[in-house]
């Protein structure tokens, strides 16, 4: 059975408004009120009056709402250990080795792929979270080419070189809306809006 109980630091506050002796009283009152909950023999709580035994309310009903939760939570973990574990995914059989080959090749196209994203997050205007950005790039280099996305953000960063650090997105922001096709085309001295 349960042996504790949680003093939230917002209930705590009471404390400071009430004098040592009151708040002596309070606490033991409290921790009775608790024990009496989950200890067999129950422990009697000495039943508070006026303002501390209103005071010791909250505190009760915390410590009754904890408690509910922990039952549940408890139920739930002896229905899971009956059903028991879950089963083991399967794995590559033993005599089976794999292509180291193909292996390294997977890793090489990786690594190109990184130094890609990274490329193209070092040209964006704002450098801010960068592995969420990095995740942002690989995602919306499945919908643009290298390229064409290399191009939009150094037009963009080029756009922005006046423009404050705080009025620009971040850069995950900027990938996952797809801001790229919102970026003016800079060609001789004129500009060209993309229009969908």
């Amino acid at each position: 059975m349960k042996k504790s109980f949680l003093m939230y630091h917002d209930a705590c506050t009471i404390f400071d408004e009430l004098t040592n002796e009151d708040a002596g009283l309070l606490i033991k009152e409290v921790v009775k009120y608790s024990m009496s909950k989950t200890q067999s023999p129950p422990v009697e709580p000495s039943g508070l009056s006026g303002l501390l035994g209103a005071l010791s309310i909250q505190f009760k009903n915390q410590i009754d709402r904890d408690l509910e939760n922990y039952l549940k939570v408890c139920e739930r973990n002896k229905k899971n250990g009956i059903k028991g574990s879950r089963k083991k995914k399967k794995t590559q059989s033993p005599q089976v080795a794999p292509n180291k080959d193909k292996d390294k090749d997977k890793d090489k196209d990786n690594k190109k792929e990184k130094i890609k994203e990274k490329e193209i997050y070092d040209l964006y205007p704002r450098k801010i979270g960068g592995a969420k950005a990095i995740e942002s790039i690989t995602k919306a280099l499945t919908k643009i080419s290298y390229e064409e996305l290399r191009e939009k953000v150094k037009t963009y960063a080029e756009q922005s070189k006046e423009t404050e650090p705080q009025f620009i997105p971040h850069p995950s922001t900027w990938f996952n809306q797809e801001r790229w096709l919102d970026v003016q085309q800079i060609k001789n001295n004129k500009v060209f809006l993309n229009l969908i």
